[in-house]
């Protein structure tokens, strides 16, 4: 009978260990470069986008509250008093307690085209960090790397398994 081919055991342990730092490697790669994506700016295009649609959703509610306001110019009695109002009919829920949030939300309304410009051209003439990324694209690759990290972390917690269950513990 021959004898116990021990230097080949050693090879194939050795081996593992091998695969095993590399898929530990690859997959802690892949998550610094998660983190770095996840921490990365936004773009200029995609926070202007968002600051616009915030514009549009606060002053959703402005109409709603003119119609109710108007209610009382409808029959023309009132409407003589507004010489002694100012530009309060501008702002309906405003007059009642100078309501901040019917304030913006009127002001939004009114002067969104306005408010719009004005914020891309300022958000234009910032100084913009360096590796900004677009939030749809990122949110692709996000998900893109979770996927790849689960199967790497899922091949190396199987390798071990498979291992213990031989008496290889590494």
């Amino acid at each position: 009978m021959g004898m116990f081919d021990f230097l080949g055991l050693k090879k194939s342990i050795d081996g593992l260990t091998g695969q095993l730092a590399g898929l530990r490697s690859q997959a802690e790669s892949l998550k610094r470069e998660r983190e770095e994506l996840h921490l990365a700016p936004a773009t200029k295009e995609d926070v202007i986008a968002a600051f616009c649609a915030r514009i549009d959703e606060v002053g959703a509610s402005y109409p709603a509250d003119l119609q109710r306001a108007a209610g009382v110019y409808f029959a023309g009695r009132e409407l003589a008093s507004l010489k002694t109002q100012g530009l309060g009919f501008l702002l309906p829920q405003a007059n009642y307690g100078m309501n901040s949030a019917a304030m913006m939300s009127g002001l939004a309304f009114l002067l969104r085209d306005d408010l719009k410009a004005g914020i891309t051209r300022a958000i234009n003439a910032l100084d913009w960090p360096a590796g900004a990324v677009n939030l749809a694209e990122r949110s692709k690759r996000l998900s893109k790397l979770d996927s790849e990290i689960a199967k790497l972390e899922k091949e190396e917690a199987e390798l071990r398994d498979h291992a213990a269950k031989a008496g290889i513990f590494v």
